[in-house]
């Protein structure tokens, strides 16, 4: 964002206007500022927060938001108010503090939840959910080493160059939407620097 803020990170296909990276680092410090001001917004680090927002542009300037104020982002996937079960596990398994999530008219909700802090392996930054068919969903933590080996490991095996862009069509708190379509975005080698396409 700070080498490339007024390049193209992302390009709307619906129409509406394209995002820079600029603009997702602006839009970002202004959600975590609303963050703060939110129940339990000042005792986010190291806490869970479930994003469940919609993929777009406020998905990820919420999950940049997350991460500046210190939160463990759990990609819950989309929910409203009233997480479904098997979220809702999740949610009581990590002791979330609170979820993330989009009203109808777009704006950001925080749900505040009742559950105590839970210990997680150090330094983890996000918590990925199984898909629960079986049972409750299970959670895999990740540090950022572990965030930045796997999207080593995928721009080298795809052969992602700068030019290149990803057309988005799985939802990106997917794992393999966030590893193939959130991460490259994010990643710092201006050499090895990649495109997301909604």
């Amino acid at each position: 964002m700070r080498e490339r803020g007024r390049e193209i990170a992302l390009w709307q296909v619906d129409g509406t206007p394209d995002w820079s990276f600029g603009e997702l680092a602006r839009e970002a410090e202004k959600m975590a500022a609303w963050l703060t001001k939110q129940p339990g917004g000042q005792e986010l680090s190291g806490r869970v927060v479930a994003l469940g927002w919609e993929h777009g542009p406020e998905w990820l300037t919420a999950l940049l938001a997350l991460w500046k104020c210190g939160a463990v982002v759990l990609l819950s996937g989309p929910t409203g108010p009233e997480p479904g079960p098997s979220v809702g596990a999740a949610l009581r398994a990590c002791g979330a503090l609170a979820v993330l999530h989009s009203g109808a008219d777009g704006a950001p909700r925080w749900l505040k939840l009742e559950h105590a802090p839970i210990p997680l392996p150090a330094h983890t930054v996000l918590l990925k959910m199984t898909s629960g068919t079986t049972a409750t969903p299970k959670l895999l933590a990740f540090t950022t080493a572990q965030l930045a080996a796997d999207l080593q490991q995928i721009l080298a095996d795809m052969g992602l160059q700068p030019t290149d862009r990803n057309f988005g069509l799985l939802p990106w708190s997917h794992s393999y939407g966030f590893s193939n379509l959130v991460s490259p975005v994010r990643q710092d080698k201006p050499n090895r620097s990649n495109i997301m396409k909604r």
